[in-house]
């Protein structure tokens, strides 16, 4: 006799979804700072506090996408000693009014020795979040790399002159063998701090094979590829004036150091340079290949450089254009984006 299909439907219900009681949020040493700091000094461990309050979209948004994410939750939970303290409750408050908590989010880091390392009040993404606390780990370890935080805080902040000036101070008597590992690797892939102009560009292509070997040669190269191919981009889409020295000096990088995107980086040079003639059939041709052969994210803006052919694009040139942003309009989730290329259509009428 065949089971009911009710019992098939629970039978699947069971099977597909974690167990009552199955989480995966970080697990927490309780909500007693104080308490848990004993056990980070038997352990050697820093002491990670997280002020949470839940009526804060800022403070949950951290707690379940960031604390919460793999990654981050492996390091924590095998790296620091976490603690949770509810702002809600009267103990709570009184931890957030010692510790100056006035906005969220609000994560302290501590010196298994009781010392405050860091305060992250500002809301980061998985991947940053994970660079910081590594960078922390570092400094917890006695490595003098204090400056690499440094580095990080000045990425954060978006400016590239002063995220220079503190990659320069970092880099500045270490040894590629010295940094050429899975602590400061996240750091150079960075895209503020990897730019094709930058101090770090510069030093990891100086020391390429120690951390091709150390970090592995995909790994490595895709970092430079990406640095390349955002160097060349604003001269494809024309938020830069053209330069053919600029463009070939990329492309020769490319070819220097033998990395696999070098087709791709002289196909972008290539319509770089067909923006500044009056081929616009050939210039849109191409716009459209090279959104085939790059990554996704760089498909709006290649779409957004077809704006020269809305403003001087024959009515064919326009149609073909048209078409391309139509496809890309297929497979945009974001409203923001879809809005652009809806804006960008109508030109092209």
């Amino acid at each position: 006799m065949r089971p009911p299909k009710l019992l098939l439907t629970l039978l699947l219900l069971v099977l597909l979804h974690p167990a009552a009681g199955q989480t995966d949020r970080l697990t927490y040493h309780g909500t007693d700072p104080y308490a848990a700091l004993n056990e980070a000094r038997s352990q050697g461990k820093p002491l990670l506090v997280e002020f949470y309050a839940d009526w804060n979209h800022r403070s949950r948004w951290m707690s379940s996408h960031v604390l919460s994410d793999s990654a981050v939750r492996n390091l924590i939970e095998n790296r620091f000693i976490p603690v949770q303290v509810p702002t809600g409750t009267p103990q709570g408050a009184e931890l957030a009014r010692i510790y100056e908590v006035t906005s969220y989010p609000a994560i302290l880091i501590f010196h298994p020795g009781g010392d405050v390392l860091d305060k992250i009040d500002t809301t980061l993404d998985p991947e940053d979040f994970e660079q910081r606390l590594r960078a922390l780990l570092m400094t917890t370890q006695g490595y003098g790399t204090w400056r690499l935080r440094r580095v990080y805080t000045a990425a954060e902040s978006g400016d590239p002159a002063a995220t220079d000036a503190a990659m320069r101070a970092f880099l500045h008597g270490q040894l590629p063998q010295d940094l050429a590992n899975s602590v400061v690797w996240p750091l150079f892939e960075n895209s503020i701090v990897m730019r094709s102009d930058s101090p770090a560009f510069e030093y990891l292509t100086t020391h390429i094979e120690t951390f091709r070997h150390a970090i592995g040669r995909e790994t490595v190269d895709a970092a430079l590829e990406e640095a390349l191919r955002a160097g060349l981009l604003p001269e494809v889409v024309g938020s830069r004036p053209y330069s053919a020295t600029a463009s070939a000096a990329l492309v020769e990088t490319a070819r220097r150091l033998e990395l696999s995107a070098l087709p791709s980086m002289q196909a972008m040079a290539d319509v770089a340079a067909l923006r500044q003639g009056d081929d616009l059939d050939l210039f849109t041709a191409r716009v459209g290949l090279l959104m085939a052969m790059l990554p996704e994210p760089y498909s709006l803006p290649l779409a957004l450089s077809l704006e020269t052919v809305a403003a001087r694009g024959s009515r064919d040139t326009r149609k073909t254009a048209r078409e391309l942003v139509d496809d890309l309009l297929n497979r945009l989730r974001s409203p923001a984006q879809i809005e652009m290329l809806h804006s960008l259509r109508e030109r092209l009428e």
